[in-house]
């Protein structure tokens, strides 16, 4: 059996807020399972939801509610899953026994919400075995289809469900683990004095259908008219007289309590802002999920620091790694060449491969150059240093390695028009063949 991540995606506010206290444990609804494909076997889907449960229960990390039994519960949060099932047929061998071999893949994807219904977090997952099956009919031929037997169909979903199930569950609580109180998106929320309990006791039009729970802190901000010598108001804006906090809250409005310095009027308007973390807090995150292979969300947190200081080049490298982890290829390329052109060089540890035996080195590539250097520095051919318009063919070999045609450093020095091929491997752990791809292109396009 082999499990393995299909996709990862993450949609994440930019400048999320607390909505849970760090520290509390964070209640979860699951929802049933849903089965994509239907082969007459409804009790799957509930074994599986029945495997989400036990998975996510065994984490530590939440409480958990069967989304089935159809009562309402005050969640954090709200998890569903869906499975998609396929059959691959090995090869047209069929044996003594009339049957072949064939490849069962079942892959799930699991997605979480907020109580507004907006995704923050989803993960794949896929697993495959083989099997042998009876060989197909004429008339299954025929049709394309094939005859299932729904209590092995069913038996087989399970087993192999129910361990990708552990594995999303266990990437869920990593996720949680280390975004902390940010985990989930909250937005700015803004709500007005509706009526007056007492001086210091308020009710506001706002409550937990826009995300506020009680114990959160609100600022209040009072409109202020200026007029002028003649008593006609010229000017008007919001200023902040004080902070309250919420004591009680219902769905469409909440009770606000605030300390005797500060007297509530009608029309104050109350906001708890969604405050910005520091670029540098952004990248500590987005290393910790690089670090945690949940690449998605890091590259919210690298956006994010983007997005918080515009000047900070260094992060696109880290940003163009993770979405090759992805699979965004065409991303990943726009943002190494935004990181090339500001000046910025890629280093890269790297093996260059010999007609017999290899080098350990490192391999740089600038909007100018391209270099390869081992610590062998007494032997010109395990380096070379070159401008890019030098390099006369860049592509890939073996599906893997970046192949340069190139002068080295002693043929640079004698002023040699002539080259030598140059094989190099990244060690990106499963991302050789798409960096060498885009190295491979801006080369191509910059020489």
């Amino acid at each position: 059996m082999k499990t393995q991540i299909v996709a990862v995606t993450l949609i994440l506010s930019l400048s999320s807020t607390p909505l849970v206290a760090q520290g509390q444990t964070l209640t979860a609804v699951v929802n049933r399972m849903d089965i994509a494909v239907d082969f007459g076997n409804s009790n799957v889907a509930d074994a599986l939801t029945d495997s989400l449960l036990a998975a996510l229960l065994r984490t530590g990390a939440f409480n958990v509610v069967d989304g089935r039994i159809g009562r309402e519960v005050d969640a954090n949060f709200y998890v569903i899953a869906s499975l998609n099932y396929n059959d691959e047929l090995i090869d047209d061998k069929v044996d003594d026994d009339n049957k072949q071999k064939v490849l069962a893949i079942v892959g799930i994807d699991l997605s979480a919400t907020d109580g507004s219904g907006r995704v923050f977090f989803t993960d794949s997952g896929e697993q495959s075995e083989t099997y042998e099956r009876k060989a197909r009919n004429w008339r299954e031929l025929l049709t394309g289809q094939t005859s299932y037997d729904p209590a092995e169909l069913g038996a087989r979903m399970q087993s192999m469900g129910a361990p990708i199930l552990a594995y999303l569950a266990d990437r869920l609580k990593a996720y949680f683990d280390i975004m902390g109180a940010r985990s989930m998106p909250v937005e700015t929320v803004k709500g007005r004095v509706v009526a007056l309990m007492d001086s210091t006791t308020a009710i506001i039009d706002t409550g937990s259908a826009a995300g506020l729970e009680a114990g959160d802190a609100l600022e209040v901000r009072r409109g202020r008219e200026v007029t002028n010598a003649a008593g006609e108001v010229v000017f008007s804006r919001l200023e902040s007289v004080g902070a309250a906090e919420i004591s009680e809250v219902q769905d469409q409005g909440a009770m606000i309590t605030t300390t005797a310095s500060l007297a509530f009027e009608e029309g104050d308007i109350v906001v708890r802002e969604a405050p910005e973390l520091s670029a540098a807090e952004y990248v500590e995150t987005g290393d910790a999920l690089m670090d945690a292979a949940l690449y998605a969300p890091a590259i919210g947190q690298y956006r994010a620091a983007r997005q918080s200081d515009p000047g900070l080049l260094d992060v696109l490298l880290d940003l163009g790694v993770a979405q090759i982890k992805t699979g965004d290829h065409e991303a990943a390329y726009e943002s190494i060449v935004e990181f090339l052109d500001a000046g910025r060089p890629v280093e890269l540890a790297a093996t260059h491969l010999h007609s017999f035996g290899s080098c350990q080195g490192t391999f740089t590539l600038t909007r100018d150059s391209v270099s390869y250097r081992s610590p062998r520095k007494d032997d010109p051919n395990h380096r070379f240093n070159v401008p890019l318009e030098k390099v006369t063919e860049a592509s890939l070999r073996f599906d893997e390695n970046l192949l340069l045609r190139a002068p080295s450093v002693k043929q640079v020095e004698k002023n040699k028009d002539d080259s030598k091929n140059w094989m190099i491997q990244f060690d990106l752990h499963g991302a050789n063949t798409e960096v060498a791809r885009i190295f491979i292109r801006y080369v191509s396009e910059r020489r």
